[in-house]
């Protein structure tokens, strides 16, 4: 029943009030809302039982001052909630509050009734009149109903009991008035706790909105800055790639020109190559005719030095030879030295023009 009555009341926005009642967010900022509506509800029940003694004032002293006793005990509970709520606490605490507030006023009303009249009583305006400021405080139905059909009942049971209804009908000026004044009351708590619950609703998905536009902000933000590094370093590496151009043109250009050099070296090292290859045949044909002249010398040499040493070694042991032949190989041994002296000299001559100390002429 009470799930049919909040899908007809369900102004316009369909969600599901399940999440939404068990999020902390919402207790907390209904809380909030609780704190400020009782001061503001305390404050509406003192100026009503201060302007209800206008309408009390024709009564007898006695009964008005009677009255005007508990008039004065409500007054001091509403100060009390005014001056001495604590902030800050939970949606249960506000509620029982809430509700102290409601059957104090619906008590104190009913016992006035009682003394104005009872069940006919023009004081029943006044308990219209506090289920109506009641409705003030933001309540669900499951809450709000029998909350405010108890204020109403407070009203009709000293009634039933005191047996004091003389003409009982739904629609009796003070009954119909008080049953129009619950619907109404408990309409506008709903229509309220309702808009907090889709005020909230909004907000938290304004926030969920906002969060992610901040983080999609936050990300463009990153994906620009990456961008302009990405930029920079892309211009970092496209100047370091163009100094390695030139520096790779100019390594090739050093290429080029040492390719040449190695070309020329390479033709100098042929030409010297071939400069060496035809030095080593002159040098082979100069071992040669080396070879060959000193064999022809070794048999020069030989030749004289055969000479002295054979007629000198005759002349020695020969004791009996005449002074001719005497003459004659003392002559061949002077002979033969000579051009032993003569061979050597050529020989040393061939020396010092192979060491370069004697040029030719």
């Amino acid at each position: 029943m009470i799930r049919l009555i909040e899908d007809i009341l369900n102004v316009g926005y369909p969600i599901d009030p399940s999440p939404i009642i068990k999020d902390e967010g919402f207790r907390n900022s209904l809380a909030t809302v609780y704190f400020r509506r009782i001061k503001v509800i305390a404050s509406c029940a003192i100026i009503l039982y201060l302007l209800s003694n206008l309408i009390d004032y024709p009564l007898p002293s006695e009964k008005f001052l009677y009255i005007l006793f508990f008039k004065i005990i409500a007054i001091l509970f509403y100060l009390l909630t005014i001056f001495l709520l604590p902030p800050d606490k939970g949606v249960i605490f506000y509620n029982i509050i809430g509700l102290s507030q409601l059957f104090t006023a619906s008590i104190i009303n009913a016992i006035i009734i009682r003394l104005t009249g009872g069940y006919d009583s023009y004081w029943a305006i006044t308990l219209g009149m506090a289920i109506m400021v009641a409705s003030l405080y933001p309540w669900p139905i499951s809450f709000m109903l029998p909350a405010m059909s108890a204020a109403y009942l407070c009203y009709l049971i000293p009634s039933i009991l005191l047996d004091d209804i003389r003409n009982f009908h739904p629609f009796i000026t003070n009954n119909f008035y008080l049953i129009g004044i619950l619907l109404i009351s408990s309409f506008i708590s709903f229509i309220q706790y309702r808009w907090l619950m889709v005020e909230f609703y909004l907000y938290s998905r304004l926030e969920k909105s906002k969060t992610a536009t901040d983080d999609l902000l936050s990300d463009t933000t990153k994906l620009y800055e990456k961008l302009g590094k990405s930029k920079e370093e892309l211009h970092t590496k496209k100047s370091e790639a163009d100094k390695k151009a030139v520096e790779l043109e100019k390594t090739v250009s050093d290429l080029s020109k040492t390719k040449l050099a190695l070309l020329n070296i390479m033709e100098d090292l042929h030409y010297s190559k071939k400069k060496v290859e035809d030095a080593n045949i002159e040098l082979n044909k100069y071992n040669h005719l080396k070879s060959e002249f000193l064999a022809n010398v070794s048999h020069e040499l030989r030749t004289p030095l055969s000479s002295v040493i054979g007629f000198s070694k005759l002349v020695l042991d020969d004791d009996n030879l005449d002074s001719d032949s005497r003459r004659k190989f003392l002559s061949i041994i002077f002979q033969s030295g000579n051009s032993l002296m003569n061979l050597i000299n050529d020989l040393m001559d061939i020396s010092k023009i192979e060491a370069g100390e004697m040029e030719l002429e």
